[in-house]
């Protein structure tokens, strides 16, 4: 997977979604790799800070706007937000 990140940072798996999420802080983005049983699909969301951590939330806050429904708490460069 060529993701080309600068930076990679804050690789975790999400079991509710089945997917691994990570960031490229330096590129300001936020990555979801799908992990279907035939095939894998890479995500790419653009933010307007750099995201240097992230958390899953159990609520929903959706980051991104086609990732609906999976809440974070993010550590951008200037702050947190859930």
């Amino acid at each position: 997977l060529d993701s080309r990140c600068q930076l990679g940072e804050c690789c975790i798996y999400d079991d509710r979604q089945n997917a691994v999420l990570f960031t490229s802080i330096l590129d300001r983005k936020f990555h979801k790799l799908s992990l279907r049983e035939q095939s894998a699909k890479l995500q790419t969301f653009d933010q307007p800070k750099m995201v240097c951590a992230f958390g899953l939330l159990e609520q929903s806050m959706p980051i991104g706007s086609s990732d609906s429904g999976h809440g974070y708490i993010v550590a951008w460069d200037d702050g947190f937000q859930l």
